[in-house]
């Protein structure tokens, strides 16, 4: 993670600002067009001033020591001062590896244009994992080399950080330091005596260089940080649900932060940044992220790092805390580093899952029961780390819909089984239910507040019967029509096979006999028909039972099969004819009226059907305690209601079925659903009343001669209390 580029140029001013004297053929540099190449700290430049004119820098870093268990590191940056104009370049830095190890490299910062590409990355004298590629000869366990390009220019001239090389300090050096260099032994680069320096500007021939190295020395260690955890290792965890806790601490290490204290708040600033093993981890949470560390003052960090499902193994992050150092060996001698003090966490991640088997819904008949394995396995890890081993508990849930479906486990509702390491464990499944439907069943298989599911169908089949009810006269058969449809409707998992039709009626009068249907397919319907003869009027039950072939189902459908004297009438009204046929019978066993009466309405000029209905009849007679004419006679009304006119119908219990009826305005004439004391009131109210009478209402005028009389009023009250039919 870089500097911000105050607290950078801060520490740069009270540096050098101190100690350093700008020598003058340097200082004169913007005066040629040979551009230098130079090593130093990426913590001393200043923002768009020259980065190479200080003369060689001394840096320092600590010795390996115990309190710091990864080596610290150091980042050494390696900058460019006025050459032309550049759109890449191919640099080999080199130094002592037994001192400092090349780790890697930083490109946040360079002066190259954003559309960097990196052509070559050789670290120790091979490519980093997972680059495939093979590195020059030049390339030794001492050198780290980086080639990089981009697709614009930079402005000339050109002035800046190329890249940052990180090294991992291994040992201590002596009192004279090593040279952090570059390495000889190439050709056709910018510096002519074959130092692995070359600068491109997009053409065959490089921007011509100098270079200008650095000396690193720790035999006298700096002020420096280190970090700690109490445990590097957590889990094992469960993905994308538990995290790895880790609490680092960084401590003060000799004397730090000397020369000055923390005076500048940025002098003691630790930045923290991190890398992991994988993009399928992640760290959540570090707070702060850049933090002040004072003198014998440790400060500890909480994270925790956490893993996308479904992944499991082991994963690494490690955790970068960079800082800036510097001492004053002697009066007149500076010595600075970038210093990182990196710690790796591991995070051992497992889990476990669960299956149905064999895989695909589960299907049985309603009434009946089923069976199946679930199986609770061990996930087999990605990256290598201990299988998952525990005890599971077991339950399940009906996804939709929520009931109907009987589902446990050896008689309970939930079990508990111990997986073993890398294995199976199996229970079995028994699922009752006599309600057929296509069910989401979702085992959940719980460790603490962990839980993985599984989820699948479960068919429930069966199928239903219907059929229609029946009228007809004794000269002509009645047919049914049976409908059998498959359960769960529509689902390719729903019941098919054959079924048997067998048929039963009420009374040896009625004759019944029904046609096998064809195959019922799936999810689908098929029909068939029951047909019906009998010579005697009247009302019968009959009972269609359907079979399954295989004698797994057995439902019914029971049907009123009306025997009835068929009568037609044609009446007249108001311009319209209307033909009633009526199929009717008196059921004696009620006490009612009941059949079809068809009323159709045509107009009298053209013969335009205007109005078609069927109505179905069950109409009670009246008790003889009710205020109607002598005789019991049965009054009912059908409406056609878009003419706003009715067809009224009368008869007696001892001339059933036969009716007679006439055509005439609807006598409910406010749509209440009965002849009651609104109509009454309501013709009283226009008894006398013709056309532009304050209470006239054409409605009423039930014979339609221009007054509302006697017989309009007898209508009313002759039909009082008669059920409106619509």
């Amino acid at each position: 993670m870089p500097f911000p580029e105050t607290g950078r140029s801060l520490l740069a001013l009270i540096i050098l600002a101190s100690v350093l004297t700008v020598p003058s053929e340097i200082s004169s540099a913007h005066a040629v067009t040979t551009g230098v190449v130079c090593i130093e700290d990426p913590g001393v430049p200043l923002v768009n001033s020259p980065a190479c004119r200080y003369g060689p820098p001394s840096l320092t870093g600590p010795t390996p020591n115990t309190t710091q268990l990864s080596p610290t590191q150091i980042k050494i940056g390696v900058f460019i001062e006025n050459s032309s104009a550049l759109s890449g370049f191919d640099i080999t830095l080199s130094a002592d590896h037994t001192m400092l190890q090349p780790s890697s490299i930083d490109l946040v910062g360079s002066v190259l244009p954003p559309t960097i590409k990196i052509v070559l990355e050789c670290v120790g004298g091979k490519a980093p994992p997972p680059i495939i590629s093979m590195c020059p000869p030049t390339d030794t366990a001492d050198t780290l080399e980086l080639a990089a390009t981009s697709q614009t220019l930079t402005p000339a001239p050109a002035t800046g950080l190329l890249f940052n090389a990180v090294y991992n300090i291994t040992s201590s050096s002596s009192s004279s330091g090593i040279t952090v260099g570059f390495q000889k032994g190439c050709t056709n680069t910018s510096v002519s005596d074959g130092t692995c320096v070359t600068i491109t500007n997009g053409t065959i021939q490089p921007n011509p260089e100098t270079v200008q190295t650095g000396n690193f020395n720790n035999a006298l260690p700096p002020p420096w940080v280190s970090v700690s955890a109490a445990s590097t290792s957590a889990g094992p965890v469960f993905p994308g649900r538990d995290n790895g806790n880790f609490t680092l601490t960084f401590t003060p290490q000799n004397g730090w932060p000397q020369p000055g204290g923390c005076g500048f708040v940025s002098l003691c600033q630790v930045y923290l940044s991190w890398v992991t093993s994988s993009p399928d981890v992640g760290v959540c949470c570090l707070n702060p992220a850049t933090f002040t560390l004072n003198a014998s003052k440790p400060v500890s960090i909480t994270l925790s790092v956490y893993t996308v499902p479904p992944y499991t193994g082991v994963f690494f992050v490690t955790i970068f805390g960079e800082y800036s150092t510097f001492f004053f060996p002697d009066p007149n001698t500076l010595v600075v580093g970038t210093l990182v003090a990196p710690i790796t966490l591991k995070l051992i991640v497992n889990d476990y899952y669960l299956q149905i088997q064999p895989v695909g819904p589960v299907t049985f008949p309603s009434g009946h029961t089923a069976s199946r394995v679930l199986s609770i396995g061990s996930v087999k890890l990605f990256y290598g780390s201990p299988d998952f081993t525990g005890n599971v508990t077991v339950s399940t849930r009906v996804v939709s819909p929520v009931a109907g479906l009987n589902i446990t486990y050896n008689g309970t509702s939930s079990v508990t089984v111990k997986v073993p390491a890398g294995g199976v464990a199996n229970i079995t499944m028994s699922f009752s239910s006599v309600t057929s439907a296509q069910y989401t069943v979702q085992p959940k298989g719980m460790v603490g507040t962990y839980y993985k599911t599984a989820t699948f169908p479960v068919i429930v089949q069966d199928f239903k019967v219907s059929s229609n009810n029946v009228t007809f006269s004794p000269s002509t058969p009645g047919t049914s029509t049976v409908t059998l449809s498959s359960l769960p409707a529509s689902n390719a998992n729903g019941y098919s096979g054959s079924i048997i039709l067998t048929g039963t009626a009420s009374s040896t009068n009625l004759g019944i006999s029904c046609n096998n249907p064809p195959n019922l397919a799936a999810g689908g319907t098929t029909t068939t028909t029951c047909s019906f003869t009998s010579s005697t009027i009247g009302t019968y039950k009959a009972t269609v039972k359907a079979t399954s072939a295989d004698g797994l189902f057995s439902h019914s459908t029971t049907l009123t099969i009306t025997v009835a004297q068929t009568q037609n009438q044609t009446l007249f009204f108001n311009g319209v004819t209307f033909q009633v046929a009526s199929s009717l019978v008196n059921d004696t066993s009620t006490k009612s009226l009941v059949g079809t009466v068809r009323v159709t309405a045509t107009n009298s000029t053209t013969g335009m059907t205007i109005f078609s209905k069927n109505y179905s009849l069950n109409v009670t007679f009246p008790s003889s305690n009710q205020i109607v004419p002598a005789g019991h006679t049965l009054r009912f009304v059908l409406v056609a209601s878009s003419l706003k006119d009715g067809i009224i119908c009368s008869t007696n219990p001892a001339s059933a079925p036969s009716i007679q009826c006439f055509a005439t305005y609807n006598p409910d004439v406010f749509g209440l659903g009965q002849i009651n004391i609104i109509d009454a009131g309501g013709i009283a109210l226009a008894y006398g009343s013709t056309p532009g009478s304050p209470h006239w209402n054409p409605y009423f005028d039930f014979d339609l001669d221009g007054y509302i009389g006697i017989t309009d009023v007898g209508i009313v009250f002759a039909n009082y209390g008669a059920p409106v039919i619509s």
